[in-house]
C-alpha cells in the first residue's frame, strides 16, 4: 500500500515508501514517473512523509530521460530537501525536456533510517 502511485495521487496523507521490513536495501531509492509524452519543466516540488519523519529525503538529484531507461548524466537537478511538512522546489539551471523524470534519494534526514519516502511529487512545469 505504499507503492509509487501514492506519491502521484494528490492525497497528502498517503505516501511512497521503500521498504522497511524484511530486505532493507540501503540508499540511494529512486522513483521514475513516465509523463506520457515529452514535456518541458524546470523542476519538481515535493512534499516529505505528513505523518511522521521516517524516511524523509534529505538531499536528491533528478534525471530526465526520453525512453525511461536512459537517463541523463549529470542530473539536471540536485536538491537538499528540509525535514519539513510543507512543499518544497528543486529548480534546474535551465528548463529540460522529457518524457520521464526521476528523483533519486542519495541521503536521508535522519541518518538511522535507511528507507525513503514522499506524500507527493509534482513537476514544476515551463510555462
Amino acid at each position: 500500500n505504499y507503492g509509487p502511485n501514492k506519491a502521484l495521487d494528490g492525497t497528502p496523507t498517503t505516501c511512497w515508501h521503500t521498504s522497511w521490513d524484511g530486505v532493507i536495501r540501503p540508499y540511494p531509492h529512486w522513483i521514475a514517473v513516465d509523463m506520457k509524452q515529452p514535456i518541458t519543466f524546470e523542476g519538481v516540488r515535493v512534499l516529505q512523509r505528513q505523518d511522521m519523519q521516517n524516511g524523509r529525503i534529505g538531499r536528491c538529484v533528478i534525471y530526465r530521460s526520453d525512453d525511461g531507461e536512459h537517463w541523463d548524466e549529470p542530473p539536471v537537478g540536485k536538491g537538499r530537501l528540509e525535514d519539513s511538512a510543507d512543499w518544497q522546489e528543486i529548480r534546474f539551471d535551465a528548463p529540460v525536456r522529457g518524457q520521464y523524470f526521476k528523483l533519486e534519494a542519495v541521503k536521508p534526514v535522519n541518518r538511522d533510517h535507511p528507507w525513503a519516502s514522499l506524500a507527493e511529487l509534482d513537476i514544476i512545469q515551463s510555462k
